[in-house]
């Protein structure tokens, strides 16, 4: 039973220097773990940025939304502007090419008429000189009728004159105005063309910045679930360390309270010990001392010779006594049903 105690005590010792360095690692580990404040550092960083790339990725929408409503308004705009433009030139064309139509076929029926009289005043012009001699023949009343004629024929040939000349100015100044009617007809026709190819130009540019928003707007996006996987990462990660610390320390508890155990029953088991080597060392003096008297105890032939011959022993350590000595064997078994308590007591604990 010695040597039992003897290798249960190193045994524990060995225990005891095991728990020793398994401490000192799980405070190494502690200590290598004390980098959790830089991830949450990190994490707190990670999260700014997050709230900041939302911020700008929010305003970046509102400012699209707001480009998209002008672009909307300057389109529909130009569409209204270019719809009236197009309406009034239609129109004004039209209108101006009707009268123009309806004066260049008065203006022709008014010229052929005019010609028609002025080849008729002109042949009665040239007839008249030749039939007046020969009027003056025949009376010379009929001489103040010619020249009244005559002179009403100059007349109508002066005012016919006059009218061609002014028929003509009119024609001119027609063909003046007609001129500077289609001069502005092609100036208001380029005007349209360059307000369409402006308009073109600027959905081009607008449809281009939309495109670049929204490309902007996807990669921000694209960051922004990047970050926010990152950030659960690191959130899970945090988590994961917190648990890992959280059960080194359950560990670190656990093994100072077996260190704590292991170093009570190791002083018990000493002081064990001692009890036991003092008790074991009492007792067989006492059988030895007891041994020798019953050495020197009565010849064979005497009446306590068979008595002698039957033994008892103790139930606890076997240790026989001769019948005879029961006072002394009850003493003993007493004694050692006592240390049998206090070892097994000790060996509990």
């Amino acid at each position: 039973k010695i040597r039992v105690l003897e290798a249960e005590r190193e045994k524990n010792v060995y225990r005891l220097t095991e728990k020793d360095k398994e401490i000192q690692r799980l405070r190494d580990q502690l200590k290598a773990k004390h980098s959790t404040t830089a991830l949450l550092e990190q994490l707190e960083e990670k999260t700014k940025e997050v709230e900041r790339r939302e911020q700008l990725l929010k305003s970046l929408s509102e400012e699209t939304d707001v480009l998209k409503k002008q672009l909307s308004a300057t389109t529909a705009r130009l569409a209204e502007l270019e719809g009236k433009a197009n309406t009034l030139h239609l129109s004004q064309a039209l209108e101006k090419n009707q009268q123009w139509l309806v004066y260049d076929q008065q203006r022709e029926v008014y010229v052929k008429g005019l010609l028609a009289k002025i080849f008729e005043l002109e042949q009665k012009v040239e007839t008249a000189p030749q039939t007046l001699p020969q009027q003056t023949k025949k009376t010379e009343s009929e001489g103040y009728l010619q020249e009244e004629k005559q002179k009403y024929y100059n007349h109508l040939l002066a005012n016919a004159k006059k009218d061609l000349e002014v028929e003509r100015q009119t024609i001119t100044q027609l063909n003046f105005e007609l001129s500077e009617f289609r001069r502005k007809y092609e100036e208001t026709q380029k005007e349209v063309q360059d307000l369409n190819q402006l308009l073109c130009s600027q959905r081009k540019a607008d449809v281009q910045f939309l495109y670049t928003s929204l490309l902007k707007q996807e990669e921000e996006q694209t960051r922004v679930a990047l970050l926010e996987q990152q950030m659960q990462a690191c959130t899970l990660d945090f988590e994961n360390e917190k648990l890992d610390r959280q059960n080194m320390q359950h560990q670190l508890h656990v093994i100072l309270k077996e260190l704590r155990k292991a170093r009570n029953q190791i002083t018990q088991l000493e002081s064990l010990k001692q009890i036991r080597e003092f008790a074991f060392t009492e007792p067989l003096v006492t059988f030895q001392k007891e041994t020798e008297n019953r050495g020197k105890v009565a010849s064979p032939k005497s009446p306590t010779a068979a008595l002698n011959e039957s033994l008892v022993e103790c139930p606890k350590c076997n240790i026989q006594y001769p019948a005879t000595e029961h006072r002394d064997l009850l003493v003993h078994v007493e004694y050692c049903s006592k240390f049998s308590k206090v070892l097994n007591t000790g060996l509990l604990l």
